[in-house]
């Protein structure tokens, strides 16, 4: 989807965890930045410049990501619900 970035798109998954990686992805990229920055630290054993250089990478991806699915709908469904929501010219990824 981030990679795809289309002017329109619906994305959805059954798995409710992982689908709301994806809406904080998109209504509030700090607050995702901040919940893995909060738990990078609390179970690395790496030395705080490695965690803080792999904490800025995941905030830069965020924000690209963030302007990625700008326009992307986000919902909770199995894929079948999905296909049958498509229409014709839509792309299925």
């Amino acid at each position: 989807m981030a990679t795809f970035a289309p002017k329109n798109g619906h994305c959805s998954d059954a798995f409710k965890p992982l689908m709301e990686i994806w809406m904080k992805l998109k209504e509030a990229p700090k607050g995702l930045i901040d919940w893995y920055a909060e738990r990078r630290t609390r179970v690395s054993e790496k030395n705080k410049i490695e965690i803080y250089e792999d904490i800025k990478a995941f905030e830069k991806r965020v924000q690209e990501w963030h302007a990625r699915t700008k326009y992307i709908q986000f919902s909770i469904m199995d894929y079948q619900e999905a296909f049958d929501l498509a229409k014709e010219g839509d792309h299925l990824l």
